[in-house]
């Protein structure tokens, strides 16, 4: 799958702003950690990676794990496994055509 990074500002305090890459698809998890306007996405040009959509949500569900409630946020903003992954992606990029989807 094909991935694309993203250049954002993460407001933690008043006192604490962090700025790092993410792929596109985590902004949607940081969002939910740390709330819709302390999230900045910066205009910024990386060329897409690819990668594996099984490794990629294993990595998110290591790195940003469980909220108070047992919720692994990358369930709650993806959904579960892997193929649900690979469809954001596709669906990002805008592949495949629905009739071709359909005739599967």
């Amino acid at each position: 799958m094909l991935a694309k990074r993203v250049q954002v500002l993460v407001r933690r305090d008043m006192a604490e702003i962090i700025g790092t890459s993410v792929f596109e698809h985590e902004v949607e998890i940081l969002r939910d950690i740390h709330g819709d306007s302390n999230i900045e996405v910066l205009d910024t040009e990386y060329e897409p990676e690819e990668i594996d959509s099984n490794e990629e949500f294993d990595r998110l569900a290591n790195v940003y794990g469980a909220n108070d409630q047992g919720q692994m946020y990358v369930e709650r903003c993806i959904g579960r496994g892997a193929k649900q992954l690979e469809a954001m992606g596709v669906k990002k990029r805008g592949r495949p055509a629905k009739e071709e989807t359909e005739s599967e």
